[in-house]
């Protein structure tokens, strides 16, 4: 009985892989290689200390596939090699973490297939051509397909489970009627644009809420926002945005989980989704690791949700760093799985930002993608800068005693002895060099000397950069008084109001506060986007990233 319940598991598995695009699939001993039209999937069969028991890899994360032959004491192996792989011996124990599968002599043929396929997916006679675009075609309607299967905004939310407490917030687990209901049943749920009646939106990485106070400040003469649901993992973030953010939306949903863990499928259709995907692994301060870090695949969650729920525009964040990550092929990757997404595919306006042309008291450059969906016809452009620049002394002027979020950080004597010889504007570095620092104020260094270090604001100039994490020397040290600044302050650099309050100890503040989106330059964009949507005209320039047409972008 037992024997037959897991064949019969095996075979659902199977057909399940072949409704996705199953072209090959190469048994190997401890592991085993499922090739599909654009991706493959090595999975787990032995021993591992891995946690998770299968890895997908792209296409455009392999560098090689390499066919080692048999010898007298082994099989055959194919290795696809990619960049995130770890250095561990080579053999067959280490056959999932080294993406190796063995190639037995019966399947000797079938190997040299998958290479050919994967190192040329659409040059290769392999698999024909014709029936690759037929594949591509059925996948895409069956995507479509499963976008449709979808409940209206107002029955999904009908369906929600709201504890009684935290004025209707969740943890972001949905009545099984909802689940049940969001999968069986056919509606309409294609949002239309319905001048006068405010947008509904989503976030998913919400943050602590720049954004989303920007959604309730945004107005235009026919439009609006209002928010429906909202995402993210840190318990401190998401009470902070709800306790400011939706004290005024009890209705709106606020989901505190890891996005791999979410119910996407379950979450209700908006007229707008907003997204800032982690941007540690496109951080030019970090290794820069892009789509092969642990987030940079993160991005994806959000294309599944434009998939399925085929918004009226999307807006997604990263930082300046996303372009030059994985030598630019990450930056495409993402453009063309946004340019494509849905039912219609999006017109993108792709635009490096530097906020302190905005009125931002800070150096804050991101790149925002703003992707309205296809049948819509209209193209957004880039609000022009308004030209004044705020300085950091500006910002920082009558901050009221009552404010929150105001507590000092602790300064050792050495600190406080280092920064009173550190130069208006100058780091350690440069105190170092021009001979301001005695020997016993040195840092001893090796490597790369990042510029944030120690480093005093310019009060004659917007801030500098503020992060969210760090150790000594990184959280942004006063321009005269010899302390580093408290996160009121960081707060007020990045827009927030006073009466913004977060939640969570001081560092779990700091954090917050740096990964968020400055409030004022988000509502610059975001009300840019409701006159493009309502068709009204507004001073423009020159996308520095490009602007691509729905259905138009082709990665390389």
């Amino acid at each position: 009985m037992f024997g037959r319940k897991k064949k019969a598991q095996k075979r659902e598995e199977h057909q399940q892989s072949l409704r996705k695009g199953l072209l090959f699939w190469l048994p190997g001993g401890s592991s085993r290689l499922d090739v599909y039209v654009d991706y493959c999937v090595i999975r787990c069969l032995g021993k591992t200390k891995m946690k998770e028991k299968e890895r997908v890899i792209p296409f455009t994360s392999i560098q090689d596939v390499v066919y080692t032959p048999p010898t007298a004491m082994r099989l055959a192996c194919l290795q696809l090699i990619t960049k995130e792989m770890p250095d561990v011996k080579k053999s067959y124990w280490y056959a999932y973490e080294n993406n190796l599968v063995v190639v037995h002599p019966s399947t000797e043929e079938l190997a040299h297939k998958v290479r050919a396929y994967i190192l040329n997916p659409k040059g290769s006679d392999v698999v024909p051509p014709e029936y690759l675009n037929q594949l591509r075609k059925e996948l895409k309607r069956a995507r479509r397909a499963e976008a449709e299967e979808t409940l209206s905004i107002e029955e999904m939310l009908a369906g929600l489970e709201k504890p009684a407490s935290r004025g209707g917030s969740t943890s972001g687990k949905y009545s099984e009627p909802a689940r049940q209901q969001s999968r069986s049943r056919k509606t309409s749920a294609l949002p239309k644009l319905v001048l006068g009646r405010p947008l509904t939106v989503g976030e998913m990485f919400s943050g602590p809420g720049g954004i989303g106070i920007a959604l309730n400040r945004a107005r235009s003469s026919s439009l609006s926002f209002a928010h429906l649901w909202a995402t993210d993992w840190d318990a401190d973030t998401c009470e902070t945005y709800r306790r400011n953010v939706l004290k005024d939306s009890p209705e709106a949903l606020s989901i505190c989980e890891d996005v791999r863990k979410l119910d996407i499928d379950g979450l209700p259709v908006v007229d707008g989704f907003l997204y800032g995907f982690p941007c540690n692994d496109f951080s030019l301060v970090g290794e820069s690791k892009g789509l092969h870090g642990n987030y940079g695949g993160l991005f994806s969650y959000g294309v599944k949700y434009i998939e399925r729920a085929n918004p009226l525009f999307f807006f997604a964040e990263n930082v300046s760093g996303l372009s030059s990550a994985n030598d630019g092929k990450a930056f495409r990757v993402i453009l063309n799985a946004l340019n494509h997404a849905g039912k219609f595919g999006y017109t993108i306006t792709a635009h490096l930002y530097k906020f302190e042309e905005y009125g931002v008291p800070q150096a804050r450059h991101r790149y925002i993608l703003i992707g309205i969906r296809g049948d819509l016809g209209k193209t957004f452009r880039v609000p022009k800068p308004e030209g004044r620049i705020r300085t950091c002394a500006e910002a920082l002027e009558n901050i009221p005693a009552s404010a929150a979020n105001q507590e000092v950080t602790r300064q050792t004597q050495t600190v406080v002895d280092r920064l009173a010889l550190i130069p208006e504007g100058w780091n350690v570095w440069q105190a170092e060099e021009a001979g301001h620092l005695p020997d016993h104020l040195k840092l001893n260094v090796k490597g790369a000397r990042l510029s944030q270090i120690y480093r005093r604001l310019d009060s004659k100039k917007p801030a500098y950069t503020i992060t969210g994490s760090g150790g000594g020397g990184t959280h942004v040290y006063h321009w005269s008084e010899n302390r580093a600044l408290t996160n009121r302050e960081r707060a007020r650099l990045q827009t927030f109001p006073d009466d913004f309050v977060f939640s969570g100890s001081k560092e779990s503040v700091r954090k917050q506060i740096g990964m968020a989106v400055p409030c004022d330059g988000a509502q610059v964009i975001l009300e840019a986007l409701l006159k493009t949507l309502e068709g009204a005209d507004y001073a423009s320039v020159e996308a520095s990233a490009g602007v691509y047409p729905a259905n138009s972008f082709d990665a390389p």
